[in-house]
């Protein structure tokens, strides 16, 4: 078996409107780690929607359906319950078809139902170092994934999985799926993942778990607000699995803030929130994490914005709390010798004001109301347009303003502008955490 050969296996079964975005992204990362990509789709008319609307890169991309082999099938039956099987098949498949084709190792991804929220070089960048480990510390099976935090260490998920030594992978299966011992240990809703965390703890092979430093992931799921740990919007962040709507904007500590489990393997490329914050600025059109009529049905549109409310007003008390030594650090990041301009004109410009200027020197303050355009605030800051900054070179741009639609307008204006180094004030929260 050629161990330099690689393939990726991208699974989709959902027809939602995330699904066509999340395959596209996979699609592009996969396209930057020199392996033969498998769309993996049981789904006919899905298959025929993906064919019709989405157009491949490369001719590396084939479309396989989930293997029903007599294998496959006993072991399917053995290792998880009705509910599962189809779960079971699919995950199965890639051991197989990989050992069948010459694949020593491989990557299982659910592409219609996830999302890393970095650019694709950035995501091919973070996924090699997880190939990088696992080679070197002889790891069998390396997952991304929240359950492993959430059940604190008790229970091994697939989620971006990389897997290596696909034979080594089928004969173990096919020898432990009948042990007594497992079906001793599992209940009713029993999955493939519970045969895994079972492997795992009989030391049949290296199983662990990983995550990336800031990064942030989205997991879709069929409801986003009374199911949130198990779909919702996550961030690992100092040692934390961080779910932000929900300890944020909902205020609900205990379920918002979670420990990341001390054997977790961290990875950390460096990822600024600046990053992510311009990875949904350029693709904020383009995917729509969350229905309107999901979250209307589920809290009533009276509560969600008497929630946003309570927000807004709690980013307030967090502004007053900066020290200098906090507004100079985040001023001064990633920003070298460009020429600093605040967008904003507002209320919370004037407040933070005395803060900022300790900080850096500012010259100019952007805003789009034009009878604010060549007033001076303070000594020797004046007010420019939109397009006057436009005319300016080597920028940096801290947006200061707090409702979040305008931050929206802003944002793609800028990008729109063509200005990409920019930070908001909502970055300014990282530093609370810390």
């Amino acid at each position: 078996m050629n161990s330099a050969k690689k393939a990726i296996y991208l699974k989709v079964n959902r027809r939602e409107e995330y699904t066509f975005f999340n395959l596209r992204k996979w699609l592009n990362i996969s396209e930057h780690l020199d392996s033969d990509i498998f769309v993996m789709c049981d789904n006919q008319e899905l298959q025929k929607d993906i064919f019709s609307q989405m157009n491949f890169i490369g001719d590396n991309v084939q479309f396989i359906q989930s293997l029903n082999t007599k294998d496959i099938d006993r072991v399917s039956r053995s290792i998880a319950n009705d509910y599962w099987q189809n779960a079971a098949h699919a995950h199965l498949t890639t051991f197989f078809h990989a050992m069948e084709n010459g694949y020593k190792n491989f990557w299982n991804i659910d592409a219609d139902d996830t999302l890393v929220c970095l650019e694709t070089d950035r995501c091919a960048e973070a996924l090699k170092e997880v190939q990088k480990y696992c080679a070197k510390n002889e790891i069998k099976c390396m997952s991304l994934d929240m359950w492993y935090s959430l059940k604190k260490g008790t229970h091994w998920s697939f989620g971006v999985t990389y897997s290596r030594d696909s034979l080594f992978w089928c004969k173990s299966i096919l020898e432990h799926c009948f042990d007594d011992e497992y079906k001793n240990l599992i209940d009713e809703n029993y999955n493939i993942d519970c045969f895994f965390t079972y492997m795992r703890r009989k030391k049949i092979a290296t199983i662990e778990t990983y995550y990336f430093e800031n990064m942030e992931f989205v997991h879709y799921g069929n409801n986003m607000i009374t199911q949130p740990t198990i779909s919702w919007y996550c961030r690992w962040h100092n040692e934390k699995l961080i779910y932000p709507i929900i300890y944020s904007c909902l205020g609900i500590e205990e379920f918002g803030i979670i420990p990341i489990f001390d054997d977790e393997v961290c990875f950390d490329i460096g990822i600024t929130p600046g990053e992510v914050r311009r990875f949904w600025a350029s693709h904020i059109e383009s995917v729509n994490i969350y229905s309107r009529g999901e979250w209307e049905n589920s809290l009533g549109s009276e509560y969600i914005e008497e929630r946003g409310r309570l927000f807004f007003e709690k980013s307030k008390q967090f502004i007053k709390k900066y020290d200098d030594r906090t507004v100079q650090n985040i001023l001064v990041e990633n920003i070298d010798e460009k020429q600093m301009v605040v967008w904003g004109c507002g209320d919370l410009f004037h407040r933070m004001l005395p803060e900022i200027v300790k900080a850096a020197k500012i010259r100019y303050v952007c805003d789009s109301n034009p009878e604010k355009w060549g007033t001076t605030i303070g000594k020797n800051i004046t007010c420019i347009s939109p397009t006057q900054l436009t005319k300016m070179d080597d920028v940096f741009v801290i947006i200061c303003v707090e409702k979040a639609s305008v931050c929206l307008s802003i944002v793609n204006h800028l990008l729109q502008m063509g200005i990409t180094g920019f930070e908001h004030i909502d970055n300014w929260f990282d530093f609370l955490e810390k």
